[in-house]
Order: C-alpha cells, then sequence, then structure tokens
C-alpha cells in the first residue's frame, strides 16, 4: 500500500531531494548534460527517461522519440558521396588527359653526356 503525505511533508520531502542535485556552487545538476522533462501530473523537472516521477511518484508517459535527425543525416551522406563521385570523375578525367599527352607527344632523345675534363 502507498501511503499518502500531509501536503507540508510533501513539501518537504520536494526540498530534500531537491538540495541533493546541487552543485557546491549552487547549480543544478540537471543543467550540466542531463536531458530534461517536465512531469505532466506536478510540473518538477525530472529526468528525461525516467519512469516514475520522483516527486509525485506517479507513472510517466514514455518519452517520444525524435526523428528529425535521422533525415539530415542522410543529407549528408549524399552530399558526401556526391563530393566523392566528382572529386573521382574530375581526377580520372586528369590522368586521361595526360594521358593523351603521353602518347601523343614524340619519345624524347636522351642527351649525350660530355666526359669530365
Amino acid at each position: 500500500m502507498h501511503s499518502r503525505l500531509h501536503p507540508r511533508q510533501k513539501d518537504q520531502k520536494r526540498k530534500k531531494s531537491r538540495t541533493s542535485f546541487l552543485t557546491t556552487n549552487g547549480q543544478s545538476l540537471y543543467g550540466i548534460g542531463m536531458r530534461t522533462r517536465i512531469c505532466p501530473f506536478c510540473k518538477e523537472q525530472i529526468h528525461g527517461q525516467a519512469l516514475v516521477c520522483r516527486y509525485c511518484t506517479r507513472d510517466l508517459p514514455p518519452v517520444e522519440q525524435r526523428r528529425n535527425k535521422s533525415s539530415h543525416g542522410w543529407l549528408a551522406a549524399i552530399i558526401a558521396a556526391g563530393i566523392i563521385v566528382s572529386g573521382a570523375a574530375f581526377l580520372a578525367a586528369e590522368f586521361l588527359r595526360e594521358r593523351k599527352n603521353w602518347l601523343t607527344e614524340p619519345p624524347r632523345q636522351p642527351e649525350p653526356q660530355n666526359p669530365p675534363d
């Protein structure tokens, strides 16, 4: 059985649990890279992956997954592939142009070396 607390006791319990997340300079640890969300029932700030609110102890609805990041990943991959393919095509065209020059130039005659005096 879950025992219900008097509202004043509940407020005292909240104050105690909030202070455990303060650092020495008074800043909250929630601001240091922890993802947070607001409890829909008591409107308190809680951990982003929490299943139960630590303040009102109610079950929380599941966290919605964000999908907008994956579309940017595909766009970046397509752009990178385009840059790589165009670079390879440019290098191949330059190689073929130089090859053509090598084949059409007359062979060079080695210059005679003069013996040292």
